[in-house]
């Protein structure tokens, strides 16, 4: 009697080659399962529409804090990122270097030059673009980056609605508490650089609710209760 292999959660699309190299091996038992190759739990969550919880951060700031809702179901890499940056401590004491009354805020870069930052890859990331999100309202939190596919550590949050910035910037997050503190924010004046002349300082990002975590927690409570029923 020949059952059915139970394909596990994190089965890619593709295979390991395990079948085709049966038949050029000796040392192998010749086999022409085609076994699907794994992927990393990172790999598997980081597919578009595989995290559909929305997650929650507060962005402390020396003028108040921001409270942001992240969005991985539409970009769960730059979600992704910011919540591992924001675990590691790296946007700490790290200043926003450029406001644009009417237009944007802008930070994430440990430099405070806008020239630098890094992800949590070490490297830079794709665009995402595939969701609904557009950039619509005042409070919509972006990647910044040097061209396609160029997204490191770099963000902004819109002082007002910028469609034109739409599939140009991965929209990740949005404002929804603390709307006075970027009135306060975005009244800081600046120099003939768009530098706040008094510094914006983030001074930590708290994460509230790590959907990550949280789609971790319930495929391993579906699992267990699998088990149990066999």
């Amino acid at each position: 009697m020949h059952t059915q292999k139970k394909e596990v959660y994190n089965a890619a699309q593709y295979t390991t080659g395990k079948a085709a190299a049966s038949f050029t091996s000796t040392g192998l038992t010749p086999s022409t399962s085609g076994e699907r190759a794994l992927l990393t739990d990172e790999e598997y969550m980081l597919r578009p529409k595989r995290v559909k919880n929305k997650g929650y951060a507060r962005l402390e700031t020396n003028y108040g804090s921001l409270n942001l809702e992240l969005y991985p179901e539409t970009a769960p890499r730059a979600v992704w990122n910011f919540i591992q940056l924001a675990k590691k401590g790296y946007y700490k004491g790290v200043i926003f270097h450029r406001s644009i009354r009417n237009f944007m805020l802008q930070g994430g870069d440990p430099t405070g030059t806008g020239k630098g930052g890094t992800s949590c890859w070490g490297k830079n990331f794709q665009d995402e673009f595939d969701g609904p999100l557009t950039h619509d309202a005042r409070g919509v939190v972006s990647m910044a980056n040097k061209g396609k596919n160029t997204n490191s550590s770099q963000f902004f949050i819109l002082y007002r609605p910028q469609k034109h910035l739409d599939r140009k910037h991965t929209i990740f997050a949005r404002v929804v508490g603390g709307m006075d503190v970027l009135d306060r924010i975005e009244a800081v004046p600046v120099d003939s650089g768009d530098r706040p002349t008094d510094e914006v300082v983030i001074e930590d990002v708290v994460v509230f609710v790590d959907p990550f975590e949280e789609f971790q927690a319930e495929r391993k409570g579906r699992e267990e209760k699998e088990r149990e029923r066999e």
